[in-house]
């Protein structure tokens, strides 16, 4: 399944989604932390090491890339453009809704509406 990311806590006024992948599996946290530091090193950014312990889970992803940086690079994609689900326990057309004008804070399942908007 295709993952798009942003960056939930860079204190952006309108963020938007500038990296995406392909989900591999999640990874229950340990203590808040991702649970082994050696595979951290591997599969976690650097950047990560700062974080606070504050995780429930983690998602490992592959292929990951920045929008920018695709060989048609891509402008970041507002969050607008996505929507989430009405009822998360039920997955099928007719449960599309909200636009997603909060940014959620932690993984949040939507399907995206990335068909050029029409004038």
């Amino acid at each position: 399944m295709d993952v798009y990311i942003y960056a939930s806590h860079a204190g952006i006024p309108e963020p938007a989604v500038t990296w995406k992948a392909r989900f591999v599996e999640m990874v229950q946290a340990v203590g808040g932390v991702y649970p082994d530091p050696h595979r951290a090193n591997e599969v976690r950014p650097l950047t990560t090491v700062t974080d606070t312990p504050d995780a429930l889970v983690f998602w490992e992803v592959e292929d990951l890339i920045e929008l920018k940086t695709l060989p048609n690079p891509e402008p970041p994609i507002p969050l607008y453009r996505f929507r989430t689900w009405v009822d998360p326990n039920k997955y099928n057309e007719k449960n599309r809704g909200k636009v997603v004008k909060v940014p959620p804070y932690g993984p949040t399942l939507i399907w995206a509406d990335l068909e050029p908007i029409k004038a």
